[in-house]
C-alpha cells in the first residue's frame, strides 16, 4: 500500500510540474525571436534540448529556413542558445 501511494505521489507532483517556469520543472523559454533567429532559456536536466531543437525547428521552418546553432552560454544553473534561421 505504502509503495503504491508513493508511486501516486510521485506521479502528482511530475505532472505538476509541466508548464512549471524554467528551473523550476519546466523545460525552456523563448527570450527572443524574430525572422532571422530564435534564442532560449533552457534546463538540461530536464530535456530541455531536446525541446528548443524542436521548437527553433518549427520556428525557423514558417520562414522556410532551417535552424543553425550559433551563440550558446549560461545564466546561472541554466543554459541559452541562439539559432540562426538560414
Amino acid at each position: 500500500m505504502t509503495r503504491k501511494l508513493f508511486a501516486i505521489l510521485l506521479s502528482l507532483m511530475s505532472v505538476g510540474c509541466a508548464g512549471a517556469p524554467v528551473g523550476w520543472g519546466g523545460t525552456h523559454e523563448v527570450m527572443l525571436a524574430n525572422e532571422k533567429s530564435i534564442t532560449f532559456i533552457y534546463d538540461k536536466l530536464v530535456g530541455g534540448y531536446y525541446a528548443i531543437m524542436t521548437d527553433a525547428t518549427e520556428h525557423c521552418k514558417k520562414y522556410k529556413k532551417d535552424p543553425v546553432p550559433t551563440l550558446e552560454g549560461r545564466q546561472g544553473m541554466l543554459f541559452t542558445q541562439t539559432f540562426e534561421c538560414r
